[in-house]
């Protein structure tokens, strides 16, 4: 078990054993947790049921024990919770709520099964026709929100989620953590030490320079169709 889930469960309890049974269910304010979806440098993901939602199923994302009073952590929490909240697009996923427990921070968004692109590409390649069908809602998703004045700045296959609804597979965009208003000298990423190096191969050189512009994403958007055609990240030589 990480460390991370080691602090989860000294806050609320036994939540995972070393050997990785569950202990679940876990209350959690107005949300009960049911299972860890996937854990990150900022916090841990759950599969929940809302129990003022008629118990309806949600992913929630609560911030880690160890950075309950970390300024940069918390500032990255309210970030995504306050761009993610005034943005409506078909592809991006939806805020339901923001809330504390406890001192711990959380955002809930609806549960996707489908898992991450990233998922996805590791069973297999993918054909054109299919990559035409993820990538160009992925496109339109990032024309809306720099129509909004707003830019990603962290766009990667892990922020990409997938969902099947009648048989079709509709993308939807995840993590506002570090977005930043279009036009504006951006300042250093809002994360913690070291979360920042997974992304490095998606950063257009200006974003590395601090520069917050379109053309951040649009870079980052290229390395995703590279990845998409190849199954790879492009080398140096490329």
């Amino acid at each position: 078990m990480t460390a991370e889930s080691e602090l989860m469960r000294e806050q609320h309890g036994p939540i995972m054993e070393r050997q990785g049974q569950s202990k679940f269910p876990v209350p959690f304010g107005n949300y009960v947790l049911r299972d860890l979806i996937d854990s990150g440098g900022m916090g841990d993901v759950f599969l929940a049921e809302q129990l003022t939602a008629f118990k309806r199923q949600v992913a929630i994302k609560i911030i880690r024990s160890d950075l309950v009073h970390d300024i940069t952590a918390r500032a990255r929490f309210l970030r995504e919770a306050e761009v993610s909240a005034h943005l409506k697009h078909e592809h991006i996923l939806p805020l339901f709520d923001f809330g504390e427990v406890q001192g711990r921070l959380f955002l809930v968004t609806p549960y996707i099964e489908g898992g991450t692109l990233a998922r996805r590409l590791q069973s297999g390649p993918l054909s054109l026709a299919e990559v035409h069908r993820l990538f160009v809602p992925l496109v339109q998703a990032v024309a809306y929100v720099h129509r909004r004045g707003v830019i990603h700045r962290d766009l990667k296959l892990t922020n990409i989620l997938l969902d099947s609804e009648d048989g079709q597979v509709y993308v939807r965009l995840i993590d506002f953590g570090i977005a930043s208003l279009q036009g504006s000298t951006a300042s250093p990423p809002l994360t913690t030490a070291g979360t920042e190096m997974g992304t490095v191969a998606y950063m257009a050189p200006e974003r590395l320079s601090g520069i917050a512009a379109p053309s951040n994403d649009i870079y980052s958007l290229g390395i995703i169709l590279y990845q998409l055609l190849t199954g790879q990240l492009p080398s140096v030589e490329h």
